[in-house]
């Protein structure tokens, strides 16, 4: 092989090696901002739902506490429910489905804290926040993600 052949060879893999790291950091780049903002819409609705939950005199009278919110002018409902540290659903209107509890959702209703996850439903992207509210108790909050895993897929 000669040596045109052979600098050639090495500028051309450079260039694929430069488009995956460039496609790779981008991509990356997009689904944390764009996870960012969810994860920031589901802080604002654990604070409101938790304080419905805790607190029944401030809860929306139309709506109360808990199962699907439909979002103001077209965002993506909010869906809440709260679960012990069992696992167990404490607190969810009727006829709602609930969320898969996980292990570590248990936990954070036994011990604290909070978590962010990302899990499938009936075939939609759900990002969920788990947060301690009280011993022995959690609130979870879940939007769909459908909408940003397309646009992520596009990329």
């Amino acid at each position: 092989m000669s040596l045109r052949t052979r600098i050639a060879l090495a500028a051309a893999i450079a260039v694929i090696v430069a488009f995956g790291v460039g496609g790779f950091v981008t991509y990356q780049a997009a689904q944390s901002s764009l996870y960012g903002e969810v994860d920031a819409s589901l802080r604002a609705a654990a604070l409101r739902e938790g304080d419905a939950a805790l607190r029944p005199d401030r809860a929306n009278p139309n709506r109360g506490f808990g199962g699907n919110a439909n979002g103001r002018f077209g965002a993506p409902g909010i869906f809440a429910e709260l679960i012990n540290g069992k696992g167990e659903i404490v607190r969810l209107p009727r006829n709602e489905t609930p969320l898969p509890t996980t292990q570590n959702a248990a936990e954070i209703a036994k011990t604290g804290g909070s978590e962010y996850e990302t899990f499938v439903v009936d075939g939609s992207t759900i990002r969920a926040l788990t947060v301690n509210i009280q011993p022995n108790l959690a609130l979870q909050v879940a939007r769909s993600v459908d909408e940003i895993q397309a646009s992520l897929d596009r990329l």
